[in-house]
């Protein structure tokens, strides 16, 4: 052991430096066990819909009592559109096309056979996430593709199925039922095959194509301009406070699980900030217990470093074991700390997984490349402070 390592090792400091360590493990579990949290509740605020992205928003107006007979309107005027459309968080807007034509439905399979009113809208393709090929007009096949609503196969299974003595139906099997549609209105009447192209969990609409929409308003139609009651947009963060402040201040909603997911996200965001801050607090307090103690311990030892750089030991070479200790101390906070998270994460990955079909939690490894960042900026500034020092020394 060279002479410098001997004077390091007669008075340590033992206790100051596991002080030290307990506390830099405790700050960077909490850090990174935030961070970590925050990556893999993320997906369940956040959970993709087959059909539409999640940064797209479905604006409407709230229906009063007195629109109820009549006084007032729910509808977005141009104006407002454009409004909507002029917001930095906007990307693009569209709106929803009503069906003006009356629509009779009929599903059969089993024996057993059912008939409704049905209603329909169209948004431009833009906004829906299917092929090409298969979302578009096919007035010579008859067949018209639409995305329902995930809730109404949720009502006939959990509701209406129970209270008639009638089977459950998987999606599979209901996407592959044939729907019997028959258009009326402007006196033309035809009839249409509807091919369930899936399910939704943000629409809450029977959805279909934008050019179907727009040749069976004006073959069935009633000739007068439909009114826009709802808007769909494209933003930025569907979280954003921005966009929050927005609505609230011109009094729009937003549909589906959007608004829900907003909020939750915001208060993750905030705890999770909380938390990372406590952290932060706890790390710094650990790396100045450090500094301190390696700062007394070369004061106690200022008269033997002195010695030895007169001798001829370079600050470099003084300084050394007293950096190899500070690395040594956060490698091991460091590798604990992640070693904590990773038992954490464990406890929690099941629960979130029977959460959310089909959840896919975040990565592990941007929350280890946050440790390592951490352990090396505190090493790094450890070094520049214990070097500095010991040429004051000299």
């Amino acid at each position: 052991m060279n002479p410098v390592g001997k004077v390091l090792n007669s008075n340590k400091g033992l206790w100051r430096f596991a002080g030290f360590t307990i506390a830099n493990i405790a700050g960077l579990a909490v850090i990174l066990g935030a961070f970590q949290i925050y990556r893999d509740a993320s997906p369940l605020l956040d959970s993709p819909d087959s059909f539409m992205r999640n940064d797209y928003v479905i604006l409407s107006k709230k229906v009063t009592s007195l629109q109820s007979v009549g006084v007032g309107s729910s509808d977005f005027r141009p104006a407002e559109i454009s409004d909507i459309a002029s917001q930095p968080f906007v990307v693009r807007t569209g709106v929803f096309t009503p069906a003006t034509y009356h629509i009779d439905a009929s599903v059969s399979a089993g024996g057993m056979g059912m008939s409704s009113f049905l209603f329909f809208e169209a948004v431009p393709d833009a906004f829906i996430d299917v092929r090409s090929d298969i979302w578009r007009l096919d007035t010579a096949a008859k067949v018209i593709p639409i995305i329902i609503p995930r809730n109404y196969l949720n009502l006939y299974n959990y509701g209406f199925s129970r209270s008639q003595g009638l089977p459950q139906v998987s999606e599979d099997l209901f996407g592959a039922l044939t729907v019997d549609l028959r258009l009326a209105g402007n006196g033309h009447t035809d009839r249409f095959e509807g091919r369930i192209e899936g399910f939704s969990d943000r629409l809450n609409t029977i959805l279909v194509p934008q050019d179907f929409m727009d040749w069976s308003n004006a073959r069935f139609g009633s000739g007068r301009q439909p009114a826009v009651s709802r808007v769909i947009a494209e933003v930025t963060d569907a979280s954003s406070d921005e966009l929050a402040l927005y609505l609230a201040g011109h009094g729009y909603e937003t549909e589906g699980e959007n608004a829900g997911r907003g909020t939750g996200a915001w208060f993750l965001r905030l705890i999770t900030g909380i938390v990372v801050t406590v952290g932060l607090i706890i790390t710094v307090l650990a790396f100045f217990l450090l500094i301190l103690s390696i700062f007394l311990l070369l004061q106690k030892n200022s008269d033997k470093l002195r010695d030895l750089m007169l001798l001829g030991f370079s600050p470099g070479q003084v300084s050394t074991p007293y950096v190899r200790l500070a690395l040594a101390l956060n490698a091991t906070g460091l590798v604990l700390a992640v070693a904590a998270v990773r038992l954490l994460r464990g406890s929690y990955l099941p629960l979130f997984a029977r959460m959310t079909p089909g959840y896919e939690a975040g990565g592990f490894l941007p929350t280890v490349m946050l440790g390592i960042l951490l352990a090396v900026l505190s090493a790094v500034t450890t070094t520049m402070l214990i070097r500095r020092k010991v040429i004051r020394l000299w």
